[in-house]
């Protein structure tokens, strides 16, 4: 269009100064009827006094010449000036026509035209518009912005994924399938990668209308079409608080990426094979007892999974391959199959030692922390009888050890230990640990038992249907071979620890 119009001025710029220039003139815009009879040089003196045009750009009057070949070349010349001031190509338009003024107003300068016609004239150029769906979002100067664009897009996702330790990325792209295109429009609709990066991210917002029904909230209309509460309170300036009616119209708007950026990325772990136990028969043991004859050994896999995302959040996961790389080795616990020799027959009666008279509590001072290996397990031997005393009320009793290998199994001696013991715990047998202290062979030494009837018992007129277990400073519990900190927390009370 641009070339057109500068060829169409060059020609008639040609053709005038080919003919008189009164001639021309007055051939092209005539400004003065001649009469007949008139000689020629009185007609052209009559076509060019006090003649001046108004000159237009489309309908932008750009200002007053006296001659249209005088317009025509300023605007080529503004035109020229325009081009050469972008660093891009760029095409301009503009239709250029003339109209007689008959106000007589003065010539307008050349240089105030010339700026007229820059401004008056629409400028356009090629761009490269961004399509996400069938409308362009976006207009940028070059293609190499719009695939820059596109990078800045998944670049986010893109470092969230390449900071995770043992993982790799390996797909990443736009769901939605941008594409480019050229097209010409205005100069000034092109904007920078920047903004058409805020365009596309931050996204639009899309605005709906929903009517109130009865039994509707607020919370609820927000969390049905997933926004925020106060989103709706934004849109719609004229609610009162949260009060709303069946019937009333609210505008709902909301703002949506406008892209979907799929990742998926391939992480590795290792994670414990826990190793398992198994149990053989012995008759060197007997029933009840057990050993540890191999330690286990957890082993270690390693498992490859993939992660598929979409804008960052987790759509699905799956195991690409699990290897081991070590083996669990298996624990081995022997189990006694021995039965135990039957313990006889012991009442009070048949016991041969009377229960002591003295119920008075164990004093204090003096209590040690004896450990039970090499130490209390010597002195407390089967069928010894103690003095027990619990710590926080002073109730005392007396007991037997039964047995027991990592700690004493003890039998209230008598009935009446046996209602003592149950004072202790509030009226009822428990497997609650208390601190007591133990007398034995004038050592105190600070312990801790349960209250609950257990397993085997020697003593048959006790009113207590088994054994109760006391524990001593690093004793173990039979079913686990370990220590238990609730025991061992209660013997340092004993202490004064």
């Amino acid at each position: 269009m641009k070339r057109a119009l500068v060829f169409i001025h060059v020609l008639i710029l040609m053709f005038m100064f080919l003919i008189p220039s009164g001639l021309a003139e007055n051939a092209i815009f005539p400004t003065t009827q001649a009469k007949e009879g008139d000689n020629p040089e009185t007609v052209h003196e009559i076509a060019l006094k006090d003649t001046l045009y108004s000159m237009y750009v489309d309908d932008q009057k750009v200002g007053t010449v006296k001659f249209a070949s005088q317009g025509l070349v300023l605007y080529d010349r503004a035109v020229l000036e325009l081009i050469a001031s972008f660093e891009r190509e760029v095409f301009v338009e503009g239709n250029v026509h003339f109209k007689r003024n008959e106000n007589g107003s003065e010539a307008t300068s050349e240089q105030l035209i010339i700026d007229s016609i820059k401004d008056a004239l629409e400028i356009n150029t090629n761009v490269y518009a961004v399509s996400i769906g069938e409308e362009p979002i976006a207009y940028l100067s070059s293609n190499e912005e719009a695939l820059q664009l596109f990078e800045h897009v998944k670049e986010p996702y893109r470092q969230l994924i390449e900071a995770k330790e043992n993982t790799v990325l390996e797909e990443i792209y736009i769901i939605e399938q941008p594409s480019v295109s050229v097209m010409t429009m205005p100069y000034e609709s092109m904007i920078s990668v920047e903004e058409a990066l805020a365009l596309i991210t931050i996204g639009v917002e899309k605005a709906s209308e929903y009517e109130v029904q009865e039994g509707d909230t607020l919370w609820d209309i927000a969390d049905a079409h997933n926004i925020d509460v106060s989103d709706i309170a934004l849109s719609n300036p004229d609610l009162k608080g949260e009060m709303i009616h069946p019937g009333d119209i609210l505008r709902l708007m909301d703002v949506r990426n406008l892209t979907t950026v799929f990742t998926r990325e391939s992480h590795v772990y290792r994670e414990r094979i826990d190793y398992e136990t198994e149990t053989q028969k012995t008759d060197s043991l007997f029933i009840g007892q057990s050993r540890t004859v191999r330690q286990g050994v957890d082993g270690e896999n390693e498992v490859e999974i993939y992660i598929t995302r979409e804008n960052g959040r987790e759509i699905e996961r799956g195991i690409v391959k699990d290897t081991v790389i070590k083996e669990p080795v298996s624990r081995i616990v022997e189990q006694g199959t021995r039965q135990r020799p039957r313990p006889p027959r012991i009442t009070t009666a048949s016991r041969g030692n009377q229960r002591p008279s003295d119920l008075s509590p164990i004093p204090r001072d003096g209590v040690i922390m004896m450990p039970w290996f090499d130490g209390v397990e010597d002195i407390f031997r089967r069928g010894m009888i103690v003095k027990v005393t619990h710590v926080d009320t002073g109730l005392t009793f007396f007991a037997r050890r039964f047995g027991g290998r990592f700690h004493a199994d003890s039998e209230p001696l008598t009935v009446e230990d046996t209602e003592i013991l149950r004072r202790i715990y509030g009226g009822s047998f428990s497997w609650g640990r208390e601190a007591i202290i133990v007398e034995i062979g004038g050592r105190r030494i600070a312990a801790s038992m349960n209250g609950m009837p257990h397993g085997g018992e020697g003593i048959q007129d006790n009113n207590f249907q088994g054994h109760f277990c006391i524990h001593f400073y690093g004793s173990l519990v039979h079913e686990t071979g370990r220590r238990c900190a609730q025991h061992q927390a209660r013997v340092r009370y004993a202490a004064g620890q």
